[in-house]
């Protein structure tokens, strides 16, 4: 009941406004739809005991414009744009309805616990920042192949243990990070991300790269350092952009002998903890002369 009161409250005020700034040409009213980003924020807060929260400031207050509560930004629509709570004691589910925030460009939930993220994510067509890394919940769904505007995508330090096919949706990405996780393999899709600059995947329980990690033209660091791999796709000799390549402590006795078509590219190479015997070191060394090795 007070939620309804509330809510016609806030219609209310919106109305007063769009009335005071009327003018002559016709404009768009976007106050059911601020009404319904009011309405999902507090479902964020109910579902995530925001009562416990570092800093609430403001949320669930009737009368405050949204872009007044502690991490919200809005346009000049009133629509939440960027969405950022950071270390700020969010703990439990992401509600459904955190995809009715459309508008929605920028998601940093990250250090917190988020236990589950809904599938509805997939309605935030508009994210072109997203990081929920630093959480509790261990799968990502598949509707996240919707979100084809990312540039910037962050879900490590979770206790995901594989990543959706429809990653290879997300044409636009440049920076994808999954360290620390439970991944046992990547998915042949990951190849479809051409744009992608940066992959971190260390720290898993990656025993194998998939042929297709050649197709990432625009890779520039790649991070599979703490995995457990054996061996390296002759593919990776596709990477001519790739400037550093991190393959510390896996199980590699030696690199693929393609490796060597990055020898004008590749500047840094990070080899601890592989058993390399001396001979293939001395091999590798001379695939790639003008290459810095870190063993």
């Amino acid at each position: 009941m007070l939620t309804q009161l509330a809510n016609r409250f806030f219609l209310f005020l919106l109305i007063l406004i769009s009335l005071s700034a009327c003018k002559k040409t016709a404009t768009i009213d976007y106050s059911q739809q601020v009404i319904t980003n009011r309405n999902a924020l507090i479902a964020l807060y109910d579902s995530t005991k925001g009562t416990s929260w570092h800093d609430n400031q403001n949320w669930t207050n009737a009368i405050r414009p949204l872009n007044t509560w502690f991490g919200v930004t809005t346009n000049e629509n009133g629509l939440v744009i960027s969405l950022n709570l950071t270390f700020n004691n969010v703990v439990g589910p992401l509600p459904p309805s955190l995809g009715d925030l459309t508008a929605l460009e920028n998601l940093l939930i990250n250090w917190d616990t988020v236990t589950y993220i809904p599938a509805s994510i997939g309605n935030l067509t508009n994210l072109v920042s997203c990081n929920l890394a630093h959480n509790a919940y261990d799968s990502i769904p598949s509707s996240i192949g919707n979100l084809t505007k990312l540039v910037t995508l962050d879900i490590g330090a979770t206790y995901i243990r594989n990543i959706p096919a429809s990653i290879g949706n997300l044409v636009n990405l440049e920076n994808f990070t999954a360290a620390i996780c439970n991944l046992t393999s990547l998915p042949t899709s990951i190849g479809n991300l051409t744009n992608l600059q940066s992959l971190n995947v260390r720290l898993n329980k990656i025993t194998s790269l998939p042929t297709s990690i050649g197709s990432l033209s625009n890779l520039q660091s790649f991070n599979v350092s703490d995995n457990r791999l054996t061996s390296v796709p002759t593919s990776i000799s596709n990477l001519t952009n790739l400037q550093t390549l991190n393959l510390s402590y896996n199980q590699l006795s030696t690199l693929p002998s393609s490796i060597q078509n990055l020898k004008n590219s590749l500047t840094t190479i990070y080899l601890t903890g592989n058993p390399i015997s001396e001979g293939d070191s001395i091999q590798i060394r001379s695939w790639l002369p003008n290459t810095t090795f870190i063993w």
